[in-house]
């Protein structure tokens, strides 16, 4: 990744409607609008809500990412989506809202080579019976068991 001030999201469509986002927090998990805004979150992110009739949904698993967000869809066919930000280059320590200058220097976030897994987890019901937080220890083990390999060879 090269580029400057830039962000990749992965996106994800659901067939859910009437959704209900819910992101894993430190020691738990909170519910968020689902509005299409960016929100933080640990390792998953859920969206559950109505499929046939059903209570179903669909969570996104990460090893390495924290932004998220939950968009509700349009009426002219878009559907609830999840997405994942997976890359972000701000210029790092920016916080004031102007212009950069086309002259000055600057080093920007996210550069180079960037690597993740993620696990798309389908569910009946909501997602406290699909085992999330135990399918993202699973994902972070199978990491650094496979960079461990990595090293080794």
């Amino acid at each position: 990744w090269r580029e400057p001030v830039h962000l990749l999201k992965l996106c994800f469509p659901t067939a859910v409607t009437h959704p209900v986002a819910t992101y894993e927090i430190p020691f738990g998990a909170i519910a968020q609008p689902v509005d299409g805004r960016e929100n933080a979150g640990q390792s998953w992110v859920d969206v559950t809500g109505a499929v046939g009739g059903r209570t179903a949904g669909l969570a996104v698993v990460n090893n390495a990412k924290h932004g998220y967000d939950v968009s509700p869809g349009t009426p002219d066919g878009d559907t609830v989506s999840i997405g994942i930000t997976a890359v972000r280059s701000p210029v790092f320590s920016w916080h004031d809202p102007r212009e950069l200058d086309p002259d000055g220097f600057y080093t920007y976030q996210d550069q180079g080579a960037q690597s993740f897994r993620y696990l798309l987890v389908p569910h009946e019901e909501d997602w406290r019976g699909a085992g999330l937080s135990r399918r993202a220890a699973e994902l972070a083990a199978l990491w650094v068991s496979s960079e461990r390999w990595a090293d080794a060879s």
